[in-house]
């Protein structure tokens, strides 16, 4: 991504621009504009910028790259990608369940029979040995497995995410690691907003999922000296990785796998819950006639839909009545693709926890309570920024 003085100045130099006409054109004085361009000063106003757009007659993309590069200089790379995370998270809830490419020998391997320990070293070794010890356990009664590994490994979402996995009750617990300071993935996303679109996965998919995070510098955690971090366990296996998932241990020994049960409980005991399934009551907000990012913390801005406040008109009076009540008189309407998209995913913020509910795969009513700081405050700084062409300004008369 471009900061705006050095996509300013590669526009001037490649349209032979004349700084002092630009200058003169945009209501700036010639000092001013060269301390712009330099970076000595903060980008200008929105105005100035399109003045610039204009002067210099940036096409179409030249003018999104632009706007693009004068947004990230003037709040800062971090806080604009993300809101940008969030906002996808936001457009592209609904999306279907992960899915990627996958090696035909990842799902051939079975668990050797009569075999306590056996170390491995091929890459393809460790997500073949998870299929088969995530297929064993999918369906037992009474079953459980343990993870201890990051998010972004895909692989264990996909099958999580798979049919091998419907109508399953076994328990999953997963912990892992977020960084203790905000980081951006390589290709400029919020990590910590990649890791919840990976983390909603099993429950989208009906799974009784418990995830669990604690803090650490995970670059450190997982490069130094550390010989198996990751760790995936099921009721009679136990399979140790180094972080990158290439070499390892799969132990079968009862003695062994209880150890490491006894262990993956002591860890999970010095974690917090990121999500939790939530017993909480909705009955009284308007949920079924407004689908809407609704807040109870003056923190959280409160959004609807029009056509959404319009169908209460079409309830009894009574529970129209009922329901006006929950409707706050300050808040905005949602337009465009995020009110479009605001139909899959209702938001609802009170006492510093915010509830996501949605259905499930089922059609079945999932509500998750959201505690993790980080994620808490993404969702709040987003949504007290939405831009300009997903809401406007509520009317007195709705």
């Amino acid at each position: 991504m471009t900061e705006f003085p050095e996509l300013l100045n590669k526009f001037i130099e490649q349209k032979n621009i004349h700084i002092y006409s630009m200058a003169k054109y945009c209501g700036l004085d010639r000092s001013t504009l060269y301390k712009i361009i330099k970076g000595n000063r903060r980008p200008p106003s929105a105005s100035v910028r399109d003045k610039m757009a204009c002067f210099m007659h940036l096409t179409p993309d030249e003018t999104r790259q632009f706007e693009q590069a004068w947004e990230i200089s003037f709040t800062g790379k971090l806080t604009y990608c993300r809101r940008k995370s969030t906002e996808d998270f936001l457009l592209n809830f609904s999306d279907g369940f992960s899915d990627m490419p996958v090696k035909k020998s990842y799902f051939s391997k079975e668990l050797p029979a009569d075999s306590p320990c056996i170390a491995f070293s091929e890459k393809d070794s460790f997500p073949a040995y998870l299929h088969a010890m995530l297929k064993k356990e999918s369906h037992s009664t009474g079953g459980r497995m343990g993870f201890l590994i990051q998010p972004d490994y895909r692989f264990l979402f996909h099958l999580l995410s798979g049919p091998e996995f419907f109508n399953s009750t076994v328990r999953i617990d997963h912990i892992f690691c977020l960084d203790q300071t905000e980081q951006l993935s390589e290709t400029d996303e919020y990590c910590h907003i990649n890791y919840l679109k990976q983390l909603l996965l099993p429950f989208k998919n009906g799974l009784d999922y418990h995830p669990y995070c604690f803090y650490d510098n995970i670059r450190t955690h997982f490069s130094n000296l550390n010989l198996f971090p990751v760790l995936i366990l099921t009721e009679g296996s136990a399979l140790v990785s180094t972080s990158d998932c290439t070499r390892g241990i799969l132990y079968q020994d009862p003695a062994t796998v209880k150890m490491m049960w006894k262990l993956f409980d002591t860890y999970q005991k010095s974690c917090i819950p990121v999500l939790r399934r939530s017993q909480k009551s909705f009955d009284k907000l308007p949920w079924e006639c407004t689908p809407s990012y609704f807040s109870a913390d003056k923190s959280f801005p409160c959004f609807f839909t029009k056509p959404a406040l319009e169908s209460l008109g079409r309830l009894d009076s009574l529970k129209a009545e009922a329901l006006k009540q929950y409707i706050p008189a300050d808040f905005r309407f949602l337009k465009g693709a995020l009110a479009e998209a605001s139909g899959s995913l209702h938001l609802y913020a009170e006492n510093n926890v915010l509830y996501l509910i949605f259905d499930d795969i089922r059609n079945t009513p999932v509500r998750l309570s959201l505690h993790e700081p980080g994620l808490l405050s993404a969702f709040e700084d987003y949504l007290t920024h939405i831009p300009a062409k997903f809401c406007q300004d509520s009317f007195s008369k709705c």
